[in-house]
C-alpha cells in the first residue's frame, strides 16, 4: 500500500513541478489576457467532459471487484457503448452551445472571439480522446498498475508543456496551434497505453447483459453528479468571473485555483489507492476488514498531513510564489485573497479519504448528491460576491465548497463506528493550522521569524501525525480487541 502511495505522490509531484514550472513562462510569452481566455476555453471543454458520464469510476470500482472473464467482457461492452454514446453527446453539446457562449466573457474582441469558438469546438476531438484514455486509465488502476500509470500521465503532460513553452517562446499567440498539440500528444498517449493494456482485450468477446448495463448505468448517474459538483467548483467560476470581471481578473483568479487545485490533485492521487482497496473488499473476513482500518487509517492521516502541510507552505511562501508567477502583474493586494483560497482548499482537501470510501464502498449516489450541492452553492455565493467585491468576493464564495467535509464524516463512518476513532486526530490537527493561518493573517513578520514559526508548526504536526502513519497497529490495538469481542 505504501508503495502505491509514493508511486502516486512522486507521480503528481512530477506533473505538479511541470505545471508550475510552465505556467509562470506561458504568461510570460502569452499574457496574462490571453492565458485568461485560454483557460477559459480549456474550462469549458472540462465542463462539456461531463457528458462521458463516469465511465472511468465505474469502470474502476467495477472491475476492481470482478472476478470471471465473462463478468470483464460484460464490463467492457457496456464501457465501449457508453463511449460512442459520450461521442454522440459531447459532439451535440458543442455544436449548439457554441454560437451561444460569446456573451458570457467581458470585453473581447473578435478575433480572440473567433479563435476560442474554434478551439470550443476543437474540443469534441480533445473530449474523446479523453474519454478514451480514461477508460483505459481505470483498467491499470482496476490491476493497482500505478506504476506505468503515472509514467505515461507524467510523460504526456511534460512533452505537452513543452511544446506550448517552444510555441509561446517563438511568439506564437493563436490558441488553436496549442490546442493541436494537446491533441496529437494524447493520441501517441491512447495508442501506448492501449498497447500496454492489450491482456485485458485480447481474449475480449462481445457480451451484452441487460443487467450489468442497468447496474453500470445506475453507478455512473450518480458519479455523473458528483462529477457536475466538482466541475461547477473546479470550472463554472471561471466562467462566472469573465463574464462579471473580465480576462485580466480571471487571469489572475486562474493562478490562484491552478496552484491550489495543484494541491488537491496531489493528495486525490496519493489518496487514490484506497478506492480499488475497498472495492475489493467489499464482502471479506474480520481479519481481513482490521488488515483494512488499519491501512485506512494511515491513508487518512497521510491525507491530513499532506492538506494542511501543503496549504501551510503555500501560505508561508504566498509573495514569493505570486510573484514568481505574475511577475510583473503582482500586485500586493493579491496576497490576502490568495491566503483565504489556501485554506478554502486545505480544509476541503481533507475530504478526500471519505470521498474514495464511499466510491469504493458503491455509495455514488450520496457522494452525488453532496457535490452537486455544495457545487451548486459555491457558484451562487462566487457570482454573488464577486459582483460586489471583485477579486475578494470571488475567492470568499469558495468557503461553501468546505460543506463537502461531510463525506469525510460519511465515509469514516462506514468503517469506524464510533467518531472519537479518528475525528479527534483531525481537530487537533486543524487546531494547530488555524493558529497558524491567524499568525500569517496578523503579523507581518520578516522571512526569517516567518520561517522559524513554519519549522515550529511542521514540527508540531509532524509530531501529531508521523506515530499514526508508521505505527498504526498500536493504535487500533485497543479497538480491534474491543471488535472482535
Amino acid at each position: 500500500m505504501l508503495s502505491k502511495i509514493i508511486l502516486n505522490f512522486s507521480g503528481h509531484s512530477a506533473r505538479m513541478l511541470t505545471t508550475l514550472l510552465a505556467t509562470p513562462l506561458l504568461i510570460k510569452f502569452l499574457g496574462i489576457e490571453i492565458y485568461g481566455l485560454w483557460n477559459w476555453s480549456t474550462s469549458m471543454v472540462a465542463i462539456v467532459q461531463l457528458a462521458e458520464g463516469g465511465l472511468s469510476t465505474g469502470v474502476l470500482y467495477f472491475l476492481s471487484k470482478s472476478d470471471s472473464k465473462e463478468e470483464k467482457n460484460c464490463i467492457i461492452t457496456s464501457t465501449i457503448l457508453l463511449i460512442c454514446i459520450s461521442a454522440v453527446l459531447v459532439t451535440t453539446i458543442i455544436l449548439l452551445s457554441a454560437p451561444f457562449l460569446k456573451s458570457s466573457i467581458k470585453g473581447i474582441t473578435l478575433s480572440q472571439w473567433i479563435e476560442i469558438e474554434y478551439i470550443y469546438k476543437l474540443g469534441i476531438l480533445v473530449v474523446i480522446q479523453r474519454i478514451i484514455q480514461s477508460f483505459l486509465w481505470a483498467v491499470l488502476q482496476s490491476k493497482q498498475q500505478y506504476k506505468f500509470y503515472n509514467i505515461i500521465i507524467t510523460g504526456q503532460l511534460i512533452i505537452q508543456n513543452l511544446i506550448w513553452l517552444i510555441l509561446g517562446k517563438n511568439g506564437i499567440l493563436y490558441l488553436p496551434y496549442y490546442t493541436y498539440t494537446s491533441i496529437a500528444v494524447n493520441i501517441v498517449s491512447i495508442i501506448i497505453l492501449f498497447v500496454y493494456t492489450w491482456d485485458e482485450f485480447k481474449y475480449f468477446k462481445w457480451h451484452l447483459k441487460k443487467e450489468t448495463i442497468k447496474e453500470f448505468l445506475n453507478y455512473n448517474k450518480s458519479i455523473v453528479g458528483s462529477s457536475l459538483g466538482s466541475a461547477f467548483f473546479a470550472h463554472g467560476d471561471k466562467l462566472l468571473i469573465a463574464e462579471v470581471l473580465g480576462p485580466n481578473t480571471l487571469g489572475v483568479y486562474v493562478i490562484f485555483t491552478n496552484i491550489n487545485i495543484q494541491l488537491n490533485q496531489l493528495i486525490a492521487q496519493a489518496i487514490h489507492p484506497i478506492f480499488p482497496l475497498v472495492s475489493s473488499t467489499l464482502t471479506t473476513t474480520i481479519s481481513n476488514l482490521n488488515s483494512l482500518k488499519q491501512s485506512i487509517y494511515k491513508l487518512y492521516s497521510i491525507n491530513i498531513f499532506l492538506s494542511i502541510i501543503g496549504s501551510a507552505t503555500l501560505m508561508t511562501f504566498a509573495e514569493y510564489i505570486l510573484k514568481y508567477f505574475l511577475k510583473d502583474y503582482y500586485n500586493i493586494d493579491y496576497l490576502y485573497p490568495f491566503y483565504i483560497m489556501n485554506i478554502i482548499y486545505g480544509i476541503y482537501t481533507l475530504a478526500v479519504t471519505g470521498h474514495y470510501i464511499l466510491l469504493g464502498k458503491g455509495k455514488s449516489r450520496k457522494v452525488m448528491k453532496l457535490t452537486l450541492l455544495c457545487g451548486i452553492l459555491s457558484l451562487i455565493s462566487i457570482y454573488i460576491l464577486c459582483t460586489n467585491y471583485g477579486l475578494y468576493g470571488a475567492v470568499l464564495g469558495n468557503f461553501v465548497y468546505v460543506f463537502i467535509l461531510k463525506l469525510l464524516l460519511d465515509g469514516m463512518s462506514l468503517l469506524y463506528t464510533e467518531e472519537t476513532q479518528w475525528l479527534g486526530l483531525l481537530l487537533k490537527a486543524a487546531l494547530l493550522f488555524l493558529i497558524y493561518a491567524l499568525i500569517i493573517f496578523s503579523f507581518n513578520t520578516s522571512l526569517i521569524n516567518t520561517l522559524i514559526s513554519f519549522s515550529i508548526f511542521i514540527s508540531s504536526i509532524s509530531f501529531l501525525l508521523f506515530p499514526k502513519i508508521l505505527n498504526i497497529q498500536q493504535i487500533h490495538e485497543k479497538y480491534f480487541k474491543k471488535y472482535n469481542k
